[in-house]
């Protein structure tokens, strides 16, 4: 894997997407097809989000530009048939 870009939205809570620039700039550009992405990487899924509306919506985005969630800590690899949502 080759990391191409990277994303922080420091000192905000993960709580909803509102708000998180950052979280937004990632999306658009996987909307865009920017770099290529194939995955995004976080540590922990709570990193990624903890509103499960959000985390679904943004999953299904993802999902339909073919960009794949990895949680490290949480053992989640949606490339893999096991990880799968």
């Amino acid at each position: 894997m080759e990391i191409v870009e990277e994303y922080y939205d420091e000192g905000l809570s993960g709580k909803n997407i509102k708000g998180r620039q950052e979280f937004m700039r990632m999306l658009n550009d996987i909307e865009d097809g920017k770099d290529g992405v194939d995955f995004v990487l976080v540590f922990k899924l709570s990193r990624f989000g903890r509103n499960a509306a959000d985390v679904l919506s943004s999953l299904q985005i993802m999902q339909d530009y073919g960009v794949n969630l990895i949680c490290v800590k949480d053992g989640i690899d949606g490339s893999k048939e096991a990880g799968k949502w």
